[in-house]
């Protein structure tokens, strides 16, 4: 049985002392790089023996022009009814945004790496990442560009998309403290996903800070128990909210329906995506956040790196804004 160990991209990056994005478009005779740095690159990866599989080498040639658009585990039922809608509108703002650039999407189903690799993909971009997740190992490993966000200290990335939930948050809790809030609360999603772990660190190191007591309460994806997160919240005293949950004019029927005076008893600031239109009707103070900003900029810093165009990793920062309302806020 032949046990030799075929020698990876990373294995060269690692021996030649550069990054893996380096090893990439040098093999590919892309990028700016100095010759000295070329000539060492492709010494180093003769003399380790480093060869590509077919379809990998239709990736570092720049001929697949595909990308990978990985979508998150389906199997709870609970994301799926909560974000479904959303992921079918990226994914096709997705394909319209790569084929400007004459780039195709496949979508591929999380953790499989006989898939990513069988495609010769040139990148992919995951919709959210886990803490730990093995989609950007098996991207990584394999030399394809990595796209995703909330990851702002992995260098493993190719660009970076900042959503803009750190400053957000950090944005909301200042406000609710200036509004006199003695107790703020988070309510948020369950833990696992990169983004949301970014946010709950955010939220603590806040209220470290501030000394501040914190409270993260934690619901369904499906959001069957709202009703009794809010329970919570207010059992532990909070008499201050951000629900980066969502959910604002849900969260404001809910607070009516147990007779709590919004906002002389509670404050809350509640985060929507899109325009926030729903939250502005009702007055409710809102984070508003941008998927569809999330798209076009990032494709383009994607297909610039794919093409050796800038240097990686990049960040693209997706805008947001605070909007402060009376109906949940005390001015």
């Amino acid at each position: 049985m032949n046990t030799t160990k075929r020698i990876t991209i990373k294995d060269v990056a690692a021996k030649a002392g550069v990054s893996v994005a380096t090893i990439s478009l040098v093999m590919r005779d892309m990028g700016s790089f100095p010759e000295e740095t070329r000539q060492h690159v492709k010494r180093v990866a003769a003399e380790m023996g480093y060869t590509a599989n077919r379809r990998a080498a239709s990736f570092r040639t720049g001929k697949s022009k595909t990308i990978g658009f990985v979508i998150p585990d389906a199997r709870n039922e609970g994301w799926v009814t909560q974000w479904s809608s959303m992921l079918s509108q990226t994914l096709l703002r997705v394909v319209v945004a790569a084929s400007k650039h004459g780039y195709a999407i496949v979508a591929l189903p999380s953790n499989s790496p006989e898939m990513m690799e069988s495609f010769g993909l040139d990148a992919i971009i995951l919709n959210d990442s886990q803490v730990n997740d093995p989609d950007i190992d098996h991207a990584y490993r394999l030399g394809i560009p990595i796209v995703t966000y909330d990851r702002p200290s992995d260098l493993r990335l190719t660009v970076h998309l900042d959503t803009g939930y750190a400053p957000m948050t950090l944005a909301a809790l200042d406000a609710l403290k200036e509004s006199g809030a003695q107790k703020i609360g988070l309510l948020t999603e369950p833990g696992g996903m990169a983004s949301n772990t970014l946010q709950v660190d955010t939220y603590l190191s806040w209220c470290k800070k501030n000394r501040y007591e914190p409270v993260v309460v934690r619901g369904n994806h499906d959001r069957t128990d709202v009703e009794k997160k809010v329970s919570e919240l207010l059992d532990e005293g909070c008499d201050a909210f951000f629900s980066f949950y969502g959910e604002g004019p849900l969260l404001l029927e809910i607070l009516h329906k147990k007779k709590v005076a919004v906002p002389a008893q509670v404050q809350f600031i509640a985060a929507q995506p899109y325009d926030g239109k729903e939250n502005r009707a009702l007055k409710i103070s809102t984070t508003v956040y941008h998927p569809e900003e999330m798209i076009d900029g990032p494709m383009d810093l994607l297909v610039d790196a794919i093409e050796g165009k800038i240097e990686t990793p990049a960040t693209f920062l997706s805008p947001w804004e605070l909007e402060l309302h009376p109906g949940t806020i005390r001015s």
